[in-house]
């Protein structure tokens, strides 16, 4: 087979500088942006000092006479594009930053430790200056203040190259990213940068297209229904170009699940959540203090009890070939309970599949609606069945009310291959 490549986006990277000469401060002269320096993270009071920077960048604590551990600044001023389309940014820092382009935002972070980075996408008009908003707060983290942005001015080859590559070809697949790390936090689940455009081109021109998601996390996918396919591949290291050519080839047959909730949108994700809370102050510095509501309804726990329909429900995953479960027993063991569930491949491939065991406790403990209890992998040739069993002992059945307690009433034993996908139900009733 004959295999053709196009690089279509730079990607989830740091992009070239932004210039000084395509800025102009809010007030003086020259170019660059006009920087407002404050003694404290929340940009209040008298300023320490106002001046004209060059460019909008923070490489350990500035030379200001007067300015404390803890300071923050606001860049302002406007920004010229050479030529008209969508500029991308890049923003690299640690503390918290906000980039606001044309008053609306385009980057951020809330709180890192470390070094991250936020990619944006803003439409200019060449020669137009539009209005530019930096903010930087030193918040306390690991090694000195620091912030650096770049942007890419439009590059309408590298998609159109893509696209042509797609549209020459059988089947078209797009391998897209994002980077994360330690101290890092996302203010959106959106895959970075311009690959989501990247996927909805190469996707229009060719809709056999499969998407090789290169990601640590759950990511938004605006582009799903116009695809072919999607493989999760996480983190795969050094093997993988061959792991995943091995899977589209067909030579091993998909068999992973979702180990997370994959949200619907930003907003469904933030539901159940105040992050990052608000920001106090403490001996060591402003540090970030988070509320959590969502109680012990957490992960898929949440989404079922408010009866939210995420993207993909924790534990899915397809295969090349198709099971079915059946004859699903419960025997009480003592004051635990043995599970037994037959599982047969119907399809016409060799597959393994997983098996996951939700149980639902009674209704007067409170829990939430199903939660997962156990989980079997199994290998099937096609049309073979097997046997899977689980066994449930009482501190798997039991709730915490000050202490371990083990409720009678009627529990539910649910099979199914993901969290919302139940397929075979049993009930049962400790005493």
């Amino acid at each position: 087979m004959k295999v053709t490549y196009a690089q279509g986006t730079l990607g989830d990277v740091a992009l070239p500088a932004l210039p000084s000469g395509a800025l102009t401060p809010s007030s003086g002269t020259g170019p660059g942006l006009t920087g407002t320096y404050y003694g404290n993270t929340d940009f209040s009071g008298t300023p320490v000092a106002t001046q004209i920077d060059p460019v909008p960048s923070v490489n350990g604590a500035p030379s200001i006479p007067g300015l404390p551990a803890a300071w923050s600044v606001r860049w302002t001023g406007t920004l010229t594009a050479p030529s008209s389309g969508a500029y991308r940014f890049s923003v690299s820092g640690n503390g918290a930053f906000k980039v606001f382009i044309g008053g609306r935002l385009i980057a951020s972070s809330a709180y890192a430790d470390f070094a991250t980075l936020a990619q944006g996408i803003a439409d200019l008009t060449a020669g137009k200056p539009v209005p530019i908003t930096v903010e930087y707060a030193a918040i306390q983290a690991i090694g000195p203040a620091t912030l650096s942005i770049g942007w890419q001015a439009p590059d309408p080859a590298m998609v159109d190259q893509a696209v042509a590559a797609a549209r020459s070809s059988d089947v078209a697949v797009v391998f897209v990213n994002d980077v994360t790390g330690e101290g890092s936090d996302r203010s959106t689940l959106a895959i970075p940068g311009d690959q989501d455009q990247l996927i909805a081109a190469v996707a229009a021109a060719n809709p056999p297209t499969v998407v090789v998601l290169n990601t640590g996390s759950a990511v938004l996918m605006p582009w799903l229904g116009k695809v072919a396919g999607v493989i999760e591949s996480w983190y795969p290291g050094q093997e993988f170009g061959t792991a995943i050519a091995a899977l589209l080839w067909g030579d091993v047959n998909p068999s992973g699940r979702l180990p997370m909730t994959f949200p619907a949108s930003d907003a469904q994700a933030d539901a159940s959540v105040n992050f990052p809370g608000t920001i106090v102050p403490s001996a060591s510095g402003p540090q970030p203090t988070v509320s959590y509501t969502e109680g012990i309804d957490v992960g898929y726990r949440w989404y079922d009890a408010m009866g939210q329909t995420p993207l993909f429900p924790f534990g899915y995953g397809l295969s090349y070939t198709s099971f079915r479960y059946s004859g699903l027993q419960v025997a009480q063991a003592g004051r635990g309970a043995v599970v037994h569930v037959r599982v047969t491949n119907t399809g016409q491939r060799a597959g393994a599949d997983v098996v996951e065991l939700y149980v639902g406790m009674p209704a007067a403990s409170g829990e939430p609606p199903r939660q997962l209890k156990g989980f079997a992998r199994v290998d099937l040739a096609p049309g073979a069945s097997t046997e899977v069993s689980f066994t449930l002992s009482p501190a798997a059945l039991s709730v915490w009310d000050g202490g371990w307690v083990l409720l009678p009433g009627t529990y539910q034993a649910m099979v199914g291959d993901s969290s919302s996908d139940i397929s075979a139900t049993a009930s049962f009733r400790l005493r």
